[in-house]
């Protein structure tokens, strides 16, 4: 049976954790808000960044490397497809076998975007995790507006966070409220994170 390195949790508390620090250390002002296990169902990402001045948005489903035989990371086929709707969140595939690596998490994490069709199992001989960015690549992309969603105003926000015809849950629209009261001037960055604080 398959078995992770390093468990999920872990992996996604370091690599968040190091991207507060890196977007703290380039001068943001960093706010942190809980995602609830509720919300992720309807928003399939365990970390959402919203850079206020620049106006990105941003989120990771973070996954974790298994060994068995081969190194190799698992998806979820109802979890891919919902991704689907979302441009703005890629995986976060992680790198990490040991824990002392763990320590360098952002450095050994692999950022996907996720549209390519479905497979159980990706490694480095699929097509998809050949084409992977690592953090330096993604932040500058970022700040060229080539990934990520950039955000104009409360309206977009809403159609990137719910991109559906019904209306959006109230755990979703709790989040949207939280981001768009904000001062799109100042250097900012708003985080909501699965990961209790």
């Amino acid at each position: 049976m398959a078995r992770p390195y390093i468990y999920e949790r872990q992996v996604e508390y370091r690599t968040s954790h190091e991207i507060e620090n890196v977007l703290a250390n380039d001068g943001f002002s960093v706010a942190v808000h809980p995602l609830t296990q509720l919300t992720e169902r309807s928003l399939p990402t365990d970390f959402i960044f919203f850079d206020r001045q620049t106006k990105k948005l941003f989120g990771f489903q973070y996954k974790v490397l298994y060994h068995n035989g081969s190194d190799h990371w698992v998806l979820d086929v109802e979890q891919h497809q919902q991704l689907q709707s979302f441009d703005w969140i890629y995986y976060g595939l992680s790198d990490v076998t040991s824990p002392s690596a763990l320590l360098r998490a952002l450095a050994h994490l692999r950022i996907v975007p996720v549209d390519f069709d479905y497979e159980p199992l990706l490694n480095d001989g699929t097509v998809p995790v050949s084409k992977y960015f690592r953090w330096a690549d993604f932040f500058e992309g970022l700040r060229a507006c080539k990934y990520g969603r950039k955000i104009s105003t409360p309206d977009k926000l809403q159609e990137a966070l719910w991109p559906h015809d019904r209306a959006a849950p109230p755990e979703i629209q709790q989040i949207i409220s939280e981001v768009f009261l904000v001062d799109f001037e100042n250097r900012e960055a708003m985080i909501f994170s699965s990961i209790p604080r």
